[in-house]
């Protein structure tokens, strides 16, 4: 009877005892028991914030040099603007250039150009008048042909550029002559343009001189031109007018071919 007792009694508290596990279990740490109708808390995640790079400042636009800024620096060039074709062979440097191939056959190699120099001195004063023509031939050949070269050079060149580059040389010439150190450079000038007109003095000196120039030295042909000059200045005006009707000619003909001059080229007067 006593067992029967006990086991209603257990079985009688059996729900409280599950009860307060479940509670117990419930209060333990780390445990959280959600409410009725309760939002579950969303952790929203931190945006990260990224620095943005500096900005470079933007880069200046060379400044383009002015026209007179241009001009300047090509006055001060130490180059040539424009240069004139290279001129002919000379009769010896042909004799060279023979001289030398020859040598390097001999050698198999370069030789010093102090030793073709020396060889060739030797070799040129051995030759003949008759000899020597060979060479003297080609290089009056090759002058005729630069001369073709020349006028195809100036019929085709910037004039502009051949104005540009004489004001170059009359810069460095100003600058020669005042700190008398250099040397001058000769202006560019076209062997093809119209030839100036002949003054009336002019005309008449050369119609003296050529009476009695040949074979006169130039000592004698100054001291003609000075006494050339003492006897226009003693002319009548009436005696001068043959000559000064001549040059005024003279200076109508270059007029009308300077104009011819001036339109094919493009040149402004």
């Amino acid at each position: 009877m006593f067992r029967n007792l006990l086991s209603s009694r257990v079985a009688s508290f059996a729900p409280s005892v599950r009860a307060f596990s479940q509670s117990a279990l419930c209060q333990q740490p780390g445990a959280t028991a959600a409410r009725p109708g309760a939002k579950k808390a969303v952790k929203k995640a931190a945006k990260k914030t990224t620095k943005k790079p500096a900005k470079k400042p933007a880069k200046k636009a060379p400044k383009t040099p002015s026209k007179a800024a241009i001009l300047e620096k090509q006055l001060n060039s130490k180059r040539a603007l424009v240069k004139l074709p290279k001129g002919p062979t000379p009769t010896f440097g042909l004799f060279i250039n023979e001289v030398t191939a020859d040598l390097k056959k001999e050698q198999s190699g370069v030789v010093d150009i102090t030793e073709i120099t020396r060889v060739a001195s030797q070799k040129w004063r051995a030759l003949s008048d008759a000899e020597k023509q060979k060479y003297q031939s080609k290089h009056a050949e090759l002058k005729e042909k630069h001369k073709e070269v020349v006028r195809e050079w100036w019929a085709t060149v910037d004039r502009g550029l051949v104005e540009l580059e004489n004001k170059r040389r009359r810069r460095i010439n100003a600058t020669v002559a005042k700190e008398k150190k250099g040397s001058r450079i000769t202006l560019l000038k076209d062997p093809y343009a119209p030839k100036r007109p002949l003054t009336a003095f002019i005309i008449y000196a050369s119609d003296k001189m050529s009476k009695g120039a040949a074979g006169q030295g130039l000592t004698e042909m100054s001291a003609q031109v000075k006494a050339n000059a003492a006897l226009w200045k003693s002319l009548s005006d009436a005696e001068k007018a043959p000559f000064e009707q001549r040059s005024r000619a003279d200076k109508a003909r270059y007029e009308k071919e300077l104009a011819v001059y001036h339109t094919k080229f493009g040149i402004k007067a």
